[in-house]
């Protein structure tokens, strides 16, 4: 969960994320190794085609929360049956089982800032599993300043954090990493030079660092359990393929054929287990006007349209999407609405007639309702909590 709506407002999709990785902890057990060769992405040839205006379309429900349904979140960045994380002043702490304990200790960002960012402290996206909590700090709120990628164990949590990844300032302007987590791994990209990324993969268990690719790559993400795919970008063109690899035979991955009319312009999203997410840019090289996506459910013989307008909608795949549903923000106008999909069914779902920060976990939608004073930060956060079977049970 963001520390701050704002800064996630700066993290959309029009950035393309890419990073290095330069270290870690002083510590010998943080050090992560390097190995092996990158992959070689096989390409596959993009059809010079537009989205089909005879595609079906999603349905809209009105599912909305008031004002009154949320609670205040007393800094919580995460909660579940055992483990709270909560943000107090500019840190970071854990509750667990009757104990509590600094996970990080947060720097404060200047005073002439807090306006732009929302909250006086540096930490960014926390993500979490059964057993490994990582998230992202920042030098600075603002766009390609260093950023550093940090984990933790959440089954021994005396033992502390360690940092995994970090931008180097000395190859540049920092492009986000967006890291991905999944089972003991996490997948990010990294900046090589103003004209390379990577595509990068650490291990949490044995503590390794691997380079799946490196050239015109963006957007790394799990396509299932072992799965790491990206987007590779067509030199002097909008348009892109996905490559990937499988992370425990070590086989290449190539997108499935069908998907070639389909991919233009921003990142393709992986809900979970081969759930899509295509998103469509109306770039300088592409003959329509309207920014469109798509949702392709697993086993479905086409795509069907979700959102098409002539404003970005903002798209946060990087807490937003799994268990077969997508939460996204939609503009009409100048007016931002926030919307949950359920991606096999083809419905969405209106939540709320103004910008949340929503996350999917344990079958459950924790929605954030952005504080009114902004200096006032994270502790002022009000939350929502929806199970997900309170949408499986509606219908258009």
């Amino acid at each position: 969960m963001s520390g701050s709506c704002c800064r996630r407002v700066r993290w959309s999709v029009g950035v393309v994320a890419m990073c290095l990785l330069v270290g870690c902890a002083s510590t010998p057990e943080s050090t992560p190794t390097t190995a092996s060769q990158p992959v070689e992405p096989t390409a596959i040839a993009v059809e010079s085609s537009t989205p089909t205006a005879q595609l079906k379309t999603a349905c809209e429900v009105d599912a909305l929360v008031s004002l009154e349904d949320f609670v205040l979140g007393e800094g919580v960045q995460y909660r579940d049956d055992s483990l709270v994380i909560r943000q107090v002043g500019i840190d970071l702490q854990w509750e667990m089982n009757g104990e509590s304990g600094l996970l990080y200790q947060g720097t404060e960002v200047p005073a002439e800032e807090v306006e732009e960012r929302g909250d006086g402290y540096n930490v960014g996206q926390v993500t979490v599993n059964d057993r490994w909590v990582i998230f992202e700090t920042t030098d600075s709120p603002w766009v390609g300043e260093p950023w550093q990628l940090h984990a933790w164990d959440r089954t021994k949590p005396h033992d502390g954090v360690w940092q995994f990844a970090a931008h180097d300032p000395a190859l540049g302007p920092a492009d986000f990493p967006f890291p991905k987590l999944n089972g003991d791994r996490v997948v990010w990209n990294a900046t090589i030079s103003e004209e390379e990324a990577a595509v990068m993969v650490y291990d949490l268990a044995s503590r390794e660092t691997r380079e799946l690719a490196r050239g015109l790559v963006a957007w790394a993400d799990f396509a299932d359990q072992d799965t790491a795919v990206w987007k590779v970008y067509i030199p002097g063109s909008d348009d892109y393929n996905m490559a990937g690899v499988n992370l425990a035979t070590g086989q290449p991955w190539q997108q499935p054929a069908e998907f070639a009319p389909h991919i233009r312009g921003l990142s393709p999203y992986s809900v979970d287990e081969w759930n899509w997410i295509l998103v469509y840019d109306p770039g300088a090289n592409q003959e329509y006007e309207d920014q469109v996506a798509v949702a392709w459910p697993a086993g479905a013989a086409e795509p069907y349209e979700f959102f098409r307008s002539r404003v970005d909608g903002y798209w946060d795949d990087t807490v937003g999407a799994g268990e077969g549903y997508f939460f996204f923000i939609e503009y009409e106008g100048f007016d931002a609405v926030s919307y949950l999909l359920d991606v096999q069914r083809g419905i969405k779902f209106r939540l709320f007639d103004d910008w949340l920060d929503g996350e999917i976990r344990n079958g459950v939608l924790h929605l954030h309702l952005p504080p009114e004073d902004k200096a006032a930060g994270v502790e002022t956060l009000k939350m929502l909590e929806i199970p997900l079977a309170e949408f499986a049970a509606k219908s258009c």
